[in-house]
């Protein structure tokens, strides 16, 4: 799927609501944007420093893009908009999207809804007991149209395997379709109050702005594609086992990591080996900034970091930089 036109299309179809917000989603909705398209590149094949350049290219600059899609979605008169909409198109056709343009553009529009304001896991466990808002109130949901959570996630698993959780979030109608369900616009909710007692929420309907409400916090949670740091300048592997117990370098010396802002090493590879599969690794050294992002932590200016000293001391190092240089010379050391 091509993301810029699914990005153009969107701004257009939020200008078109009267919607306020479009300039302070722009950032979100960019980065959001280049991330999906720098995933599909890695699906191809692409390696992931390659990826992400060619995904950048294919936006090209940033403020360029941004000033573009201000215009397009703001244009006064409904002859701009299409005037607009008609030299994206003809950018995108030249690109070699014309196939997509014309089949899924509009079908898209579609694609980007939910029955829910907002979901998180029960006991922060991904993948296990989806917790959604509905109008306002927390449920347990059990089934949609029928079908239970249960096995809705368990066909994300088996469909999107390490995107599992970020397809079942992000692209329930899609995932809905694929699993047979017949154009689910408008569903039935199966769910568990807080008392216990199991209901039915009948005829809720699905909508952008559900999905948006949903999109926000997880995007504010990723860093855009610009960031490139590191709180260390080298990293190996003890007994060159990958994925096992990090040697890094501060200051000159090497330590065993043990923690990244009070989250233990091993949660961290974990979580790396769930979200990014055969990728994790190259993750985990090249990304630490946007794994630690992706797992919550909001403040990554700095971070406390704490390691075992070769005596077997352990030691914390408290807010210690995240820089671009530090993450130069890693990168610089791994090619």
């Amino acid at each position: 799927m091509n993301h810029i036109a699914t990005f153009l299309s969107g701004l257009l179809h939020r200008r078109a609501n009267g919607d306020a917000r479009l300039e302070a989603d722009l950032d979100a909705e960019l980065s959001f944007h280049i991330e999906r398209t720098v995933e599909e590149l890695v699906d191809s094949g692409v390696e992931q420093s390659k990826a992400r350049s060619q995904a950048l290219a294919r936006f090209g600059s940033i403020d360029v893009v941004k000033h573009q899609c201000r215009s397009i979605a703001m244009g006064k008169t409904i002859v701009r908009r299409r005037l607009a909409l008609v030299a994206a198109a003809l950018v995108l056709v030249a690109a070699g999207f014309n196939a997509w343009w014309s089949s899924n553009l509009w079908a898209d529009e579609w694609a980007r809804i939910s029955p829910f304001s907002a979901l998180r896991w029960a006991d922060d466990r991904p993948m296990s007991r989806p917790m959604v808002q509905v109008d306002g109130r927390w449920y347990e949901l059990l089934a949609i149209n029928g079908m239970k959570a249960s096995e809705i996630i368990a066909f994300c698993q088996r469909r999107y395997g390490d995107r599992a959780e970020k397809r079942f979030v992000e692209d329930i109608y899609d995932v809905l379709l694929a699993a047979g369900i017949a154009d689910p616009k408008v569903v039935d909710l199966r769910v568990r109050d807080e008392m216990g007692q199991e209901q039915v929420l009948h005829g809720i309907p699905m909508t952008r702005e559900k999905r948006q409400a949903i999109m926000i916090p997880r995007l504010r949670q990723q860093p855009g594609p610009w960031k490139r740091l590191s709180p260390f300048p080298a990293l190996r592997w003890h007994d060159s086992e990958p994925l096992t117990r990090p040697i890094i370098e501060i200051e000159g010396r090497s330590y065993e990591l043990l923690a990244i802002a009070g989250h233990p090493v091993a949660d961290v590879i974990a979580y790396c080996k769930r979200r990014f599969g055969e990728h994790a690794e190259k993750r985990f050294v090249e990304d630490l900034y946007e794994v630690l992002a992706g797992m919550g932590v909001q403040d990554l200016s700095a971070v406390d970091l704490q390691v075992r000293a070769e005596d077997g001391a352990i030691i914390t190092f408290e807010q210690v930089p995240m820089t671009a240089e530090n993450r130069q010379a890693l990168m610089g050391r791994r090619h």
